[in-house]
């Protein structure tokens, strides 16, 4: 392999991984280099041409992949403020509870001493002095 061979492979993987988003495909490389024993590097302009074609279409597809992933990312932003939120509303709801099921304790504890206040009362009133 020559070193502009080297280039090409190096310079084809950054594209494709870094640029594209894509793992290097084998499909691809034959459309854009011109392959051939001799020294001919350089690729056709029809190669080229359908490169920048794949390129405009792979482009597209990224961009409407990136739009679903942000999309996607949003939802789930969304659905985790929601989650956090009955969270909140759940421990304030347990606490009112607490304080009303407190409440209703100490208002049958108030009404089961004022019934046995009566009740003593009645005693007192009703025995033979």
């Amino acid at each position: 392999m020559t070193p502009n061979s080297i280039l090409h492979l190096s310079i084809f993987i950054t594209m494709c991984e870094a640029f594209l988003g894509i793992d290097p495909h084998w499909g691809l490389w034959r459309k854009i280099f011109y392959v051939k024993r001799h020294n001919a590097d350089f690729a056709t302009v029809d190669d080229v041409a359908d490169f920048a074609d794949q390129f405009t279409f792979l482009e597209s597809e990224n961009v409407q992949l990136r739009k679903t992933i942000k999309t996607s990312a949003d939802r789930v932003l969304e659905a985790n403020m929601l989650t956090a939120e009955a969270q909140n509303e759940n421990i304030l709801l347990k606490n009112e509870l607490k304080k009303l099921k407190k409440k209703m304790k100490d208002e049958q504890e108030a009404r089961r001493e004022a019934s046995i206040l009566v009740d003593e009362k009645k005693v007192l009133f009703e025995s033979p002095s």
